[in-house]
């Protein structure tokens, strides 16, 4: 469900790529989902979807942190 933005353009030294895929039509892999320190971003929403992989790596960042 790619409703935010197709795609991770550009990432700094530090960002830890969490997700990629290859769009249809293009030949390179996409950058869908970043982390650098306590901030996540992706450029979908997993809420909407039936996969729970991106919320059970998110609960165990916060156990991970207390």
């Amino acid at each position: 469900m790619f409703i935010r933005a197709p795609w991770v353009e550009s990432i700094d030294d530090g960002v830890e790529v969490l997700g990629a895929v290859v769009p249809p039509g293009l030949s390179e892999s996409k950058i869908i989902a970043v982390r650098h320190q306590n901030i996540m971003a992706t450029s979908f929403h997993p809420e909407v979807t039936d996969d729970l992989r991106i919320h059970r790596y998110f609960v165990d960042l916060v156990h991970a942190a207390q």
